[in-house]
């Protein structure tokens, strides 16, 4: 090396090449130019080893040896040239008479006809399978490809041309939806022919009365809604009928199960983690809202508009709440819809504008613009507080909170004013509201507030106009047919994953799991070669990612389904009867720790912060994320892809912010940090993405840095784990992926996420 070169551990390359960037360089090269160019190179001398020529020097024998030898050479190469001509006209004839052996079927995907035949082999040791899973596996992979793109100008449109033109993106600024739509809709299909199907024996009890629910839903508009009003009344009966004298304890009594059955939360949200911890919140944001959001957390009382909407509006005059009141009244008058005699129906139908003003009072005293980062706050229970208190601080919520915590936990709890809850997050103002409110009102709120902001609402929610207003996030979609509709309220208070299930969940979960333990140790050994990150720190952040693990959410629903603790097979009551029962049994199980996520909207891979877990949905089986008889590289390129850009949340750039504030990590590495980053903000700046419609939008790199970091990282580890997992593997990289982004076997990230 010529002196003044730099001292690294990188071999190093000198060109000569006049271009901006030089072509053909590996992963580890340093490239100096000479700035004179060519003209400018000091050419030196070779050395001569000998100045004897060949007429001096060699005799008459050796020169014969010599010509001998050069005419052998010649005779080699012609014999090896003839061979292999042969060898190709014989595979290709065999190769031949293999393809007729293969047919188009219906839907487009290879088949195979004759098992018999035997293929030839590409190369030693290797074989072409010719299995009907595994024909059909090539012709899926090869349908999602563009093989008549070059892949070294662009892999990504290579090995992902052909799923782009089948999956129909949902465009959500800045950046392409996390999911195609394809993905989930293919899951629904799979439910949807499962439960159309008839009963069979081969079956569980539990999937065969599924069945018999989804189609009493499809059946569902002959069911009368009075059941409903029935239901909620008869909760204000069930217990202590002697003490509904008191206002107070009337009242108590229907939050409390109203929240146990149907998950309301009319004065206050109840949430209950997996190791049972109690905490009670309504000191609200948007913000609050969406973060509850993201763990699957539904605060019922902004299913139809956000925090900031009800407090910033007004009520008088504005179009949007005016029209929210409309929408309130016509809900109320047609699930309560009075019968004959019913004064209690009759005065609460009368009262809806009492108690529509009392609703957005509320949500005023509740709205906290700059409220951020509850979950902390929550899981390290900052605000423990006892019911004794409780009780003392927020007596004129007017609830007895010992009797709420009795009646909302049930048997089995023994509540005293020694009781602690987790953390406490309430709003004193809303005590002057409920205090100057007249009691009955505050009955008639809490019956209006469950039967339209809970699941109780999506029993009869074709049957009313929705309210098209809405701002918030937690809006059901639209679906085109009464099966979608079904589907996706099920899915809503049913873990239907865990009850129709199929063979190759447990060869997914076998191979996510070997898939997982690679990936976070890779992950784990890309962070300790982050130099810039000081040792120790990097020790604490790699102890506290080892602690991650990996969850599907079926799983855990099979085993309560097999101990009995969710059992819909004695179900035997109509459309409303059975909804309403599973509904109580969806949240009765949420008081115990366990939560329900709805199939439509889940992510397919998912990274739960406050648990440090990744979660896998039961949509992720479907390809191309997922091929149970598939090779290794398309394994890692596909679902160790999927889960590698769930995992590598656990340190991003949200993650990274967090390590630093709970001291992990010091102000230096955030500083390195930032300055990293701007290479991905150029970057991606340069990047522009049409939409659906047809609409061109300019990628802005400083608002998908954080995506962009996350999918070059996942993609870095899921590549240095597939090649670690094949020995004598050429370095060409094939991973046929959903999410490739690589470029002639050079990591290079997209400019939006299409996985």
């Amino acid at each position: 090396m010529p002196a003044g070169s730099p001292t690294s551990d990188k071999y190093v390359v000198y060109t000569v090449d006049t271009e901006d960037s030089s072509s053909g360089l590996e992963d580890g090269q340093i490239v100096f130019r000479d700035p004179d160019g060519i003209n400018g190179l000091k050419r030196m001398p070779l050395r001569s080893l000998s100045s004897d020529s060949w007429g001096t020097y060699w005799s008459k024998r050796e020169k014969c040896c010599c010509l001998w030898n050069v005419f052998l050479i010649l005779v080699v190469i012609c014999l090896a040239v003839v061979f292999i001509v042969m060898h190709k006209t014989l595979t290709s004839q065999q190769s031949e008479r293999d393809n007729s052996s293969i047919v188009q079927t219906a839907s487009g995907q290879p088949d195979v006809t004759d098992k018999n035949v035997t293929p030839a082999p590409l190369a030693p040791r290797e074989t072409i399978c010719s299995s009907h899973d595994c024909v059909r596996l090539a012709g899926s992979i090869l349908s999602h490809m563009d093989t008549d793109v070059d892949p070294c100008e662009d892999f990504y449109e290579y090995s992902c041309g052909g799923f782009q033109k089948t999956a129909y993106l949902t465009w959500e600024a800045p950046r392409v939806r996390e999911n195609p739509d394809i993905l989930l809709t293919k899951y629904d299909d799979f439910l949807k022919d499962r439960l159309s199907a008839p009963s069979d024996p081969l079956v569980s009890r539990h999937e065969n009365k599924l069945k018999t629910i989804y189609r009493a839903c499809l059946e569902r508009r002959n069911s009368p809604l009075g059941t409903i009003r029935s239901a909620i009344q008869d909760l204000v009966s069930v217990q202590n009928v002697s003490l509904l004298e008191g206002n107070e304890i009337r009242l108590t009594k229907l939050v409390a199960m109203v929240t146990r059955n149907f998950g309301a939360s009319p004065f206050f949200k109840v949430m209950v983690n997996r190791n049972q911890k109690i905490s009670i919140i309504n000191n609200y944001s948007d913000d609050v809202v969406r973060e509850l959001f993201g763990d699957g957390e539904i605060v019922s009382n902004f299913r139809h508009l956000m925090p900031s909407d009800l407090y910033y509006r007004s009520y008088t005059s504005d179009q949007t709440m005016l029209s929210y009141k409309l929408f309130l009244k016509t809900v109320a008058m047609t699930v309560l819809h009075a019968p004959e005699g019913d004064d209690f129906i009759r005065g609460l139908i009368n009262n809806l504008d009492s108690i529509f003003e009392l609703e957005i009072a509320l949500n005023k005293k509740w709205y906290k613009e700059e409220n951020k980062n509850v979950f902390r706050t929550i899981e390290n229970c900052d605000s423990r507080m006892n019911i004794s208190r409780l009780q003392t601080k927020f007596p004129r919520y007017g609830i007895s909170w010992e009797l709420f915590f009795s009646l909302l936990l049930g048997e089995g709890h023994n509540v005293t004013g020694k009781t602690e809850i987790c953390s406490v997050n309430l709003s004193p103002s809303v005590q002057s509201v409920i205090s100057r409110t007249d009691p009955l009102t505050l009955i008639h709120y809490v019956w209006v507030h469950t039967i339209l902001h809970t699941d109780v609402y999506n029993i009869y929610a074709d049957r009313t106009k929705p309210f098209n207003f809405s701002t918030s996030i937690y809006n059901i979609p639209q679906h085109s047919n009464d099966e979608a509709r079904c589907i996706a309220y099920l899915s809503t208070v049913l873990p239907l994953s865990a009850i129709v299930t199929v063979p190759k969940l447990d060869v997914f979960e076998k191979e996510s799991q070997m898939l997982f333990a690679n990936l976070k140790q890779t992950l784990i050994e890309v962070m300790d070669g982050l130099y810039w990150i000081p040792r120790n720190q990097r020790e604490a952040v790699a102890a506290h990612m080892d602690n991650i693990t990996l969850h599907f959410e079926w799983t855990k629903w099979k085993m309560l389904i097999e101990r009995g603790m969710l059992d819909i097979s004695k179900l035997n009551g109509d459309y409303v009867d059975n909804m309403l029962e599973i509904t109580r049994m969806k949240h009765k199980l949420y008081i115990t720790g366990m939560k329900i996520y709805p199939t439509w909207r889940l992510t397919i891979g998912k990274f739960v912060k406050k648990y440090q877990s990744v979660e896998l949905s039961a949509s992720a089986i479907q390809g191309p994320l997922f091929y149970s008889p598939a090779t290794v590289p398309v394994t890692y390129g596909s679902t160790g892809v999927l889960i590698a850009q769930t995992l590598v949340q656990a340190f991003d750039i949200d993650a990274l912010l967090l390590h630093f504030m709970t001291g992990l990590i010091d102000r230096r590495v955030l500083f390195t940090m930032a300055h990293h980053l701007q290479c991905l903000i150029d970057t991606f700046d340069r990047y522009s993405l049409i939409d659906t419609q047809g609409s061109r939008h300019q990628v802005r790199g400083d608002l998908t840095k954080g995506q962009n970091f996350r999918d070059t990282l996942a993609l870095h580890v899921a590549f240095r784990v597939k090649l670690a997992a094949i020995d004598n593997v050429a370095r060409h990289i094939n991973i046929f992926s959903y999410s490739g982004r690589v470029i002639c076997g050079k990591m290079a990230a997209a400019p939006f996420d299409v996985a």
